[in-house]
């Protein structure tokens, strides 16, 4: 049982590292929206969002965890988009 808790606490630590990372890039897209705003540039960039899964991707090799974060990553993008899109859409 000792182990299980360790083990735990170990995912415990990463989780809060990627809440605060998650928060941190939120924000940065905000002001991505922003720039795109000012710019008149539309929201979806299909060749950044394929430039990112497969860098990042890049970064795991067993294959199935690979697979794993892509869906993380589609799922991060189609709620950072959403988010942009109300950006845009503000007065």
């Amino acid at each position: 049982m000792e182990r299980l808790n360790n083990l735990r606490d170990k995912v415990d630590v990463i989780d809060k590292q990627m809440a605060k990372l998650f928060a941190e890039r939120i924000e940065l897209v905000k002001e991505i929206a922003q720039v795109k705003k000012e710019l008149e540039l539309p929201i979806y960039d299909q060749g950044r969002e394929t430039f990112i899964i497969i860098r990042n991707g890049a970064y795991i090799e067993d294959r199935n965890t690979r697979m794993m974060y892509f869906e993380m990553l589609t799922k991060m993008f189609e709620l950072t988009k959403k988010m942009q899109e109300e950006i845009l859409h503000q007065n």
